[in-house]
């Protein structure tokens, strides 16, 4: 398995020596194989183009797309559910920044892999199931980690901060710790 990454600097490069036969040639091989895309080329009309692209190759891995626009972003994740597409919230941490002094701290450090607690993915096993607010104690007091939101299995939005009585069956959770944890096993975590 690979890494799929088209980033800016070689895109339109790429795209001016090979055309779009070329980049559909290079976006099918590494496709295929890869566990992870990344696509974020300089210009977003290109950025939609690869998009559109690599969601007809339905690819086997996690495709993240950037674009520099949120209305583009938001289109383009109509079109392409199965990929997640995103644009800069600079903007819009400027103004919750100003709202609530420090929250760019916050938000900073819950994306920073380097040090401190970072925000996580954990996929749950099917069958597993629990309410919400239980998950959340045994999270909290068996690792000192948080639990902010879970995703059912198929749906494509995550539920942020539900209330306790949630049920949780199977689907994903994020959560904020100092380190990823292992799997949930015999419903202990």
């Amino acid at each position: 398995m690979s890494i799929f990454l088209l980033l800016r600097m070689y895109a339109s490069s790429f795209f001016h020596r090979f055309g779009w036969a070329g980049l559909a040639i290079a976006l099918g091989i590494h496709l295929s194989t890869a566990w992870l895309g990344l696509v974020r080329p300089h210009l977003d009309d290109l950025t939609l183009a690869t998009m559109l692209a690599v969601n007809q190759l339905k690819p086997v891995g996690h495709v993240v797309v950037h674009f520099n626009e949120s209305e583009i972003a938001a289109l383009a994740s109509s079109y392409a559910p199965s990929l997640e597409c995103n644009s800069s919230m600079a903007s819009e941490m400027l103004v919750r920044a100003s709202q609530d002094p420090g929250s760019s701290v916050v938000i900073n450090e819950l994306l920073c892999v380097g040090q401190g607690a970072t925000q996580y993915l954990m996929k749950l096993p099917q069958n597993y199931v629990a309410t919400f607010g239980d998950l959340y104690t045994q999270m909290k007091e068996r690792h000192n980690a948080t639990l902010i939101d879970y995703r059912a299995r198929g749906a494509q939005q995550p539920s942020i901060n539900p209330p306790g009585a949630t049920r949780i069956e199977g689907g994903e959770l994020f959560y904020i710790a100092s380190t990823r944890l292992k799997e949930i096993s015999n419903g202990m975590v």
